[in-house]
């Protein structure tokens, strides 16, 4: 039954706790140990078939934002994922896409998708992997779209993008950041070089949170700001001060996959 694919499915170790679903293979909320909810998840969001879910971690296939034919972010975070595997006990989770007649008629490529949950105490580990089960190459671009809850962005400080060179996707101003610490002042729809090192998310009064990736080869910082927010049916007034999209990303250099060949791409978070 398509309900059961919005099911909340839990994970829980030792006082942390991760609720995700078989919808879009989509994170929901993610508590770590200090019992802090660390991922924002609109309260407008719709919860229907051929509509993605606003906040969490959505999975951005085979097409990042507009850029290409296809619609927007792809087609893999409005799709049923099957569940592989859910273990509570060792806080693991893996789940899996594979090409449909629906995303044949607009996308005609066999794939496998598998994202792998791994939940710690104080951190949380995003992996996903990319199979071409196809007989023919073919190339893609993909995020894990991470709406990071904050509790006002207003005092929210972004390290270690200095020296990364941007461009703002809106625009196309390219830049190299300078800045220690970013502020977030206005709305925001940057493309990084992926940093070297682990970004910190410091929005005190909470704890910091550290964020790194591998695979991935660009970071996407965004918010809408409050303009922006006033065109999004699916967030409500005033709530671009609760989140700071940080995304792994894979954009400006699209991967192509020959016929059985894997790419792997991984996000982690963790607090302290």
């Amino acid at each position: 039954m398509m309900e059961d694919t919005f099911t909340p499915l839990q994970l829980q170790v030792e006082g942390a706790s991760l609720r995700f679903c078989r919808y879009g293979g989509q994170v929901l909320s993610w508590q770590p140990a200090d019992g802090q909810e660390r991922l924002f998840l609109s309260d407008r969001s719709l919860y229907q078939s051929g509509q993605a879910i606003r906040g969490g971690v959505p999975i951005i296939f085979p097409q990042f934002s507009g850029r290409g034919s296809l619609p927007k972010h792809g087609f893999a975070r409005d799709r049923a994922w099957a569940l592989l595997q859910w273990d509570e006990d060792s806080g693991q989770a893996e789940l899996e896409l594979r090409e449909s007649l629906e995303t044949l008629q607009i996308w005609p490529f066999a794939f496998r998708l598998v994202l792998k949950l791994q939940l710690r105490p104080q951190q949380l580990q995003l992996q996903l992997t990319v199979e071409n089960c196809d007989r023919q190459p073919w190339s893609f671009t993909a995020a894990l779209h991470s709406y990071l809850a904050v509790p006002d962005l207003a005092t929210v400080h972004l390290q270690g993008l200095q020296g990364r060179w941007g461009t703002e996707q809106t625009t196309g101003d390219r830049w190299q950041e300078m800045e220690c610490d970013r502020h977030f002042p206005q709305a925001i729809d940057a493309l990084y070089e992926a940093p070297a090192q682990p970004l910190t998310l410091l929005a005190p009064p909470w704890s910091a949170l550290q964020i790194c990736q591998t695979g991935f080869t660009e970071t996407v910082i965004w918010n809408p700001g409050s303009a922006g927010v006033s065109q999004i049916g699916d967030l409500a007034s005033g709530s671009e001060q609760q989140f700071l999209c940080v995304e792994a990303a894979v954009v400006q250099s699209p991967p192509r996959l020959e016929p059985g060949e894997i790419w792997q791409g991984q996000q982690v978070f963790q607090v302290g």
